[in-house]
């Protein structure tokens, strides 16, 4: 939507007409009613009014480095904040009867609720790429309370019915005591998914108009309130540990869904909202100011064709597929584990290298959504890639100064507790994996690409080329007796230099057949 505004900001007048935002060293101090009134002016910026980079403090038409860290540092430090949910729980339960029972049943409740919750979970993309107007963005509400519907019902059929039974015994193989614990949490979080989904939903429409740091705040407030639910009732009431953790989960991403909802409401009344009493003057340098469309007295003119729930699915659908493949990536890898020579130790080994490993790589997990955001600022895909590779040389160089200095072996031992033999083999594990962040910030960038041009099956098929190399990979490897720890890393990094490989190769077709954007002012 582009809107006819004239506007004064720090003394340069800004008209916007059809075609983008022009400036003038003169001040324009009147606002044309409807028409707008434009003076020469010796350069021109062309900025849609509803480009994420038009918010807050400033109008870059360039995108830069220090801009794509700042839109980008909310969200590393959003998903840093998800992460650290799990060891409060853990730590919870350390202190609570049945430690060993309690940890077993989080770990299944956590994996079982994720597989369900796989429909929303790309909500934030889905967002991000289509909620570009008011029709849109209606179209989508009503997708997104659908799934909602489905994926509750889903959750009540699998925990509250008799093929809870079939899950936990016949495919998990759970021993009778985890299995009641696990469904005691997963009843308590039976509105987990829901609320899931309409989080992630409206925070792909605050990153989409650049709003970061509210995706960031909310999170916090997650975090905060993991921790005072959790340790509030573990201090007040005598519950099951289970029960203590999935309530302070429940409250956790009840209060970060509560937070993204009243902090996109000024969002969605300004883009898409009904109309509200006129203001003469707003200033855009201000983080009070607001452009409210009705209130220019012109209407918006829509950039995109309506779009139907058949459309929305065929987006959706693939990425939703490409999120339950990745989910059996680590239960994959488990299993081969338990056929290795030393199955507890591998097993246990790798867990503790994961931990450090995902720490570090969890703040990667936020850049599709940054390539997708600022992909059409001019300049910005080649400001993009590169960004996106610096933060994964610097996780991966992180990585190995934890190995060669022996930084990992601390936190192994004095952190998480492991023993000597299990931090050895998380040791190697690490040293070994270290490319893995590198590579995971180039598969970030091409997914957040080829979801931008609406290729979202390119990405179902990366994700299926890269589980059958894994699995090739392992199957070899456990054939030709290769240690566990090299059976891992190897099998994971090629996995993953296939799937990027992949990616890489179909987002160079598609760019081919793609207009590019903007060469930069």
């Amino acid at each position: 939507m582009t809107y006819l505004v004239s506007l004064d900001w720090d003394k340069e007048a800004f008209t916007v007409g059809e075609g983008g935002l022009s400036s003038n060293p003169e001040i324009q101090s009147e606002v044309s009613a409807g028409t707008g009134e434009e003076l020469p002016a010796p350069s021109i910026l062309e900025v849609p009014l509803t480009s994420p980079h038009l918010q807050g403090d400033s109008i870059s038409p360039r995108l830069t480095h220090r801009e794509t860290l700042r839109f980008f540092s909310p969200l590393a430090f959003s998903w840093l904040f998800m992460a650290i949910e799990s060891p409060i729980a853990l730590s919870a339960i350390s202190r609570l009867p049945d430690p060993l029972v309690s940890t077993a049943a989080f770990f299944m409740m956590m994996g079982i609720a994720i597989w369900i919750e796989s429909p929303v979970i790309d909500l934030l993309s889905t967002s991000v790429t289509l909620a570009t107007d008011s029709k849109r963005y209606a179209t989508i509400s009503r997708f997104v309370w659908v799934l909602m519907g489905l994926v509750t019902l889903t959750h009540l059929t699998v925990v509250a019915t008799p093929l809870y039974g079939f899950v936990s015994g016949s495919i998990l193989n759970l021993s009778p005591e985890v299995s009641e614990a696990t469904r005691l949490g997963l009843l308590i979080m039976t509105p987990w998914s829901a609320v899931i989904g309409w989080r992630r939903y409206l925070q792909g429409v605050l990153i989409r108009f650049g709003h970061t740091k509210a995706v960031g705040l909310g999170t916090a407030s997650r975090l905060v309130t993991m921790t005072t639910v959790t340790y509030g009732l573990f201090f007040t009431v005598e519950l099951p540990s289970i029960a203590i953790v999935a309530i302070g989960l429940i409250a956790s991403v009840a209060a970060d869904a509560a937070f993204a909802h009243w902090s996109s409401r000024r969002i969605v009344r300004t883009m898409f909202g009904k109309e509200r009493r006129p203001k003469r003057w707003f200033n855009l340098g201000s983080r009070r100011s607001e452009i409210v469309p009705s209130a220019l007295g012109v209407e918006p003119v829509p950039e995109d064709a309506p779009l139907s729930f058949r459309e929305l699915a065929a987006f959706h659908t693939p990425l939703t597929l490409t999120t339950m493949v990745m989910l059996v990536g680590s239960p994959l890898i488990g299993a081969f584990l338990f056929r290795t020579a030393s199955p507890v130790l591998a097993t246990a080994g790798w867990q503790v290298a994961t931990t450090l490993l995902f720490l570090l790589r969890t703040v990667l997990f936020a850049l599709p959504e940054v390539v997708i955001a600022l992909y059409d600022r001019p300049d910005g895909p080649r400001v993009l890639r590169s960004f996106c590779m610096c933060a994964g040389a610097i996780a991966s160089a992180v990585l190995l100064l934890f190995s060669f200095t022996g930084l990992d072996s601390v936190f192994f031992e004095r952190v998480l507790g492991a023993d000597p033999a299990s931090s050895r083999f998380a040791h190697l594990c690490v040293l070994l994996c270290a490319l893995t962040p590198l590579i995971n910030a180039a598969q970030s960038y091409f997914r957040g690409e080829l979801t931008k041009w609406r290729q979202t099956r390119v990405r179902l098929w990366a994700v299926l080329i890269g589980m059958l190399v894994l699995v090739a990979s392992l199957l070899t490897c456990l054939s030709l007796g290769v240690r566990a720890e090299w059976m891992i890393a190897t099998s994971l990094t090629l996995s993953m230099a296939a799937e990027a490989v992949f990616l890489r190769l179909r987002a160079a077709a598609v760019a081919a057949l793609t207009p590019p954007p903007a060469p930069a002012a």
